[in-house]
């Protein structure tokens, strides 16, 4: 959470645990298990998703024509 901006920081914090809980079931976590969380469980969990998916994503270079 730490890593994130001050803004990114305070919009999780307003989220509620329903919306936090539908965004990290989109991420990819399995329902059941995110529905055990706590509420600091989902905020810490919902950082890591912000980070993974701000992490810049490297395109293969062209191939060059024949």
């Amino acid at each position: 959470m730490e890593k994130l901006s001050a803004s990114q920081q305070q919009q999780i914090k307003k989220m509620a645990d329903e919306r936090l809980r539908t965004k990290l079931i989109a991420a990819g976590y399995e329902e059941e298990l995110v529905w055990s969380w706590d509420r600091e469980e989902l905020i810490s969990r919902y950082a890591v998703v912000l980070l993974e998916g701000a992490k810049p994503k490297v395109a293969p270079a062209p191939a060059d024509p024949v």
